[in-house]
């Protein structure tokens, strides 16, 4: 299944597209940047990619609960639009977990993220990479 990972970067930018009517998304640029670089044999960086993308989960969680209970209450023309923004939403959010969780497991660098937190978080401040 990691062999497949750029095809689930993918989708999560074509899935993006979708939202642009209703939602200004980050998804599109993050994951074009993250498709560019993942295979990049000059770029040591996918512990820092895996924490963007594990981010990128927390605020899509909260824009998701959010704009559902605040779109749910519309009784305009704008309902079905809306409801299809949050339906890719949710979409989306799933296969970004299963990125997430797919990296961790099968790619030891997005592994010793989690494994080395404190030295990581240490070379953040220090500014020298944790690669």
């Amino acid at each position: 299944m990691i062999e497949h990972i750029n095809k689930l970067f993918m989708a999560v930018i074509v899935l993006s597209l979708l939202t642009y009517f209703e939602r200004a998304d980050y998804n599109l640029p993050l994951f074009a940047f993250i498709l560019l670089l993942w295979d990049n044999a000059y770029v040591k960086q996918k512990t820092r990619i895996w924490y963007l993308m594990a981010v990128s989960l927390i605020v899509d969680l909260i824009w998701i609960i959010y704009w559902a209970s605040v779109w749910g209450s519309y009784n305009n023309k704008e309902a079905g639009l809306t409801g299809f923004t949050i339906f890719i939403s949710v979409v989306i959010f799933i296969i970004k977990v299963v990125i997430v969780v797919l990296t961790f497991l099968k790619v030891d660098d997005c592994k010793r993220a989690v494994t080395d937190i404190v030295p990581n978080i240490k070379s953040v401040f220090k500014g020298g990479q944790s690669d």
